[in-house]
């Protein structure tokens, strides 16, 4: 939608495509497209594309099975996928071990201009089930660890997971500010009581979310 003409045009057209991001500079966006796939399990693959919103015209970035979720960040994107994505990017398994389970969600990032995948958390064990990026381009990502969902924060560069201090069991929601004062506001619930929370920030390291 223009804002100030009031004008509403199509981006796109098909019931299967649905929205992933909008670049920072609002001139392009991601979307993915499912796909059906009888012949192979899981049966179903997911076609990536980034959308120029001036020329409206989509580069392909893939067609990946295994995929949850995509996310612009710097010079390329973020990638939440189980182990087998990219041809089994993720996968590191003990010796003798055939199998990756795909719930243990895993973070990639892909180079913008090559489309090279890169595993980024081999050594983290919790699965990954979403992330959240705010405008200074901070992560965090929500985790299962064993019966709870947390929150870490992720230094991309130097893959380094830190789990934000909640006084939650299971995270629901979060948000991250783009403040400079690095705040999680979370929505979540303990063993005996419903919150909503902020994580305190006099004692975090640099690289901590507060």
């Amino acid at each position: 939608m223009d804002i100030q003409s009031g004008l509403v045009r199509a981006l796109t057209t098909d019931k299967e495509q649905s929205l992933a991001d909008v670049r920072q500079d609002g001139r392009a966006l991601l979307f993915t497209q499912r796909r059906n796939d009888r012949s192979t399990p899981p049966h179903a693959s997911t076609a990536l594309f980034e959308l120029d919103l001036s020329s409206l015209t989509a580069r392909e970035l893939g067609v990946y099975q295994h995929f949850g979720q995509i996310e612009y960040y710097q010079q390329g994107y973020l990638i939440v996928g189980g182990p087998n994505f990219a041809n089994g990017a993720g996968i590191n398994l003990p010796a003798g071990d055939d199998i990756a389970n795909d719930y243990d969600g895993q973070l990639y990032f892909m180079d913008a201009t090559s489309l090279e995948v890169t595993a980024l958390s081999k050594a983290f064990d919790p699965s990954i089930s979403s992330i959240a990026l705010n405008n200074r381009q901070q992560v965090v990502a929500q985790v299962s660890e064993g019966d709870r969902t947390l929150l870490y924060s992720v230094d991309i560069e130097r893959q380094r997971y830190t789990k934000l201090p909640f006084n939650l069991d299971v995270v629901e929601r979060f948000s991250l500010a783009n403040d400079r004062n690095n705040t999680v506001v979370a929505l979540g619930t303990c063993a005996y009581a419903t919150a909503v929370r902020k994580s305190p920030n006099k004692s975090a390291p640099r690289q901590h979310f507060a």
